[in-house]
């Protein structure tokens, strides 16, 4: 009998070396129409950092607009603003700066995600928050 047989799968997936991808959490909904899309994107890559899984917020298009308002995210989110948006909507580098944000052209992300290094996860909804349940 061969031990594929007897092992617990869950058991030697935690023990095999994997490689991580980076998750990308999309957001382009105008936060100020509805903070939902935004609030749930930062909602599940806090959760993903916190599993030790290498999580980004990009915020595009009509997010973008309300750049003031977007909080710092907790250690292991990284933030990143559409170019064009930043421009469209005449935001400062300071304004991405306080937010800990960086700009990256959508290019580099839609690269990263043919080669299979990153998931783009485009966040159209809102979640019920898990905490008042």
């Amino acid at each position: 009998m061969s031990s594929t047989l007897t092992s617990n799968p869950r058991e030697s997936d935690r023990t095999a070396p994997t490689e991580r991808k980076t998750l990308v959490f999309f957001v382009g909904t105008d936060p100020e129409v509805d903070p939902g899309p935004l609030q749930t994107a930062q909602h599940f890559a806090a959760i993903a950092a916190g599993a030790g899984l290498p999580a980004q917020l990009r915020l595009a298009a009509r997010s973008v607009r309300r750049l003031a308002d977007v909080p710092a995210q907790p250690q292991g989110v990284e933030v990143t603003v559409c170019p064009r948006a930043i421009e469209k909507y005449d935001i400062s580098r300071d304004q991405v700066d306080a937010i800990g944000g960086r700009v990256r052209p959508l290019a580099e992300i839609l690269t990263e995600v043919a080669e299979g290094t990153s998931v783009l996860i485009p966040v159209t909804h809102s979640i019920d928050d898990p905490r008042e349940a």
